[in-house]
């Protein structure tokens, strides 16, 4: 999230302050951003307003970045959405903690979805919690 409130830590906040924090996590948690598949899906983290809550229409093989966090750490989900052929790979980024050590299987069947809640700990770090796999949409 964007830092716009700048409350110093240990002193009271004054009211403009306190409803831009409102404001922040307001927007962080009511906004999915759609992003349109493409061979390079860059998510961009840069503007508030677009959301920390991701969902990816996979329907090609696609190579995944993320750009825009300079606030550590910063909580994001990311949705991908296989189409009704399904098939297609996704590789995520470097940097990335998975539980056991390595990357789950990500579901490639057809209209599955899979879920991640990523946290940035630092530039180009990133712990991953999985969110759901194998999911369907409705048909």
């Amino acid at each position: 999230m964007a830092n716009s409130s700048a409350v110093v830590p240990g002193t009271n906040g004054t009211a403009l302050q306190v409803n831009n924090i409102r404001k922040d996590l307001m927007l962080g948690a009511r906004l999915n951003q759609a992003v349109a598949g493409a061979t390079n899906v860059t998510l961009d983290f840069s503007n508030v307003e677009n959301g920390n809550i991701k969902t990816i229409s996979v329907d090609q093989n696609i190579t995944v970045a993320f750009s825009g966090l300079s606030v550590y750490p910063t909580l994001f989900f990311v949705r991908f959405v296989n189409d009704a052929s399904g098939g297609h790979t996704i590789t995520l980024p470097g940097g990335i903690k998975f539980p056991g050590g390595s990357a789950p299987n990500i579901a490639t069947g057809a209209n599955e979805v899979t879920g991640f809640m990523f946290i940035c700990t630092a530039s180009g770090a990133y712990d991953c919690y999985y969110a759901g796999f194998g999911l369907k949409e409705p048909a």
